[in-house]
């Protein structure tokens, strides 16, 4: 779905990516989520970071990707330092070799910044500034430019006449911030509300689309 953005025309991709050119921005993809679970003893088998990355693969290959932009999280806890986790981003990440990878720290990567170092990543400081956009990992405005960020894990709630009630991860657009979904296929969803400001965008599966205003 191709929205107008800050004056830009972007695109909404029904995978948790919002694209702008030839550039992909994910927000929160929390790879080696599953290790940082079996690290406290809670039996999630492994596999889900390297479901991301086919998810990723497909993505920068869709869109003809020159760069990925991440807006934190990216790694999950420093327990993600497990070899299978290591062994396949290290794998992934030269298979994209050509394209340059940016990313602001979010606040599970304070925990596994030398991840993210040695995962080939160039670290930008926060509100980092890149054409009419400020990159950045918590929601906030800045003095000048549109803000792309993720943290809150964005869901809003559809309710339907026979009293249905369906929580979707959403895009959340407003006029001078714009809060992405959690890319991570292992994160869960915070109930959020619309600003008068604001339009929201619900992922069901491969369809995405507005969220009228009467439907919630």
């Amino acid at each position: 779905m191709i929205v107008d953005l800050a004056g830009e025309s972007v695109t909404l991709d029904a995978d948790r990516a919002l694209v702008w050119r030839d550039i992909v921005v994910v927000a929160d993809p929390h790879f080696g989520k599953d290790a940082s679970a079996r690290a406290h003893s809670i039996g999630i088998p492994p596999g889900t970071t390297s479901d991301d990355l086919v998810r990723l693969d497909a993505l920068l290959a869709r869109h003809t990707a020159r760069e990925l932009w991440l807006l934190g999280d990216v790694f999950d806890s420093e327990f993600a330092s497990e070899p299978a986790t290591i062994d396949a981003l290290a794998a992934w990440r030269t298979r994209h070799d050509r394209i340059a990878m940016r990313m602001v720290a979010g606040n599970h990567d304070r925990r596994a910044l030398a991840l993210t170092e040695a995962a080939g990543f160039e670290l930008l400081p926060d509100l980092a500034a890149i054409g009419p956009w400020r990159l950045s990992h918590h929601p906030q405005e800045a003095p000048a430019g549109h803000v792309l960020c993720g943290h809150i894990h964005p869901g809003l709630l559809l309710k339907g006449p026979g009293r249905e009630r369906l929580r979707l991860p959403a895009f959340i657009l407003g006029t001078r911030r714009s809060i992405l979904p959690a890319f991570g296929g292992m994160t869960g969803l915070a109930s959020c509300e619309l600003k008068k400001d604001e339009r929201g965008f619900v992922i069901a599966g491969r369809i995405l689309g507005p969220l009228h205003t009467s439907w919630t």
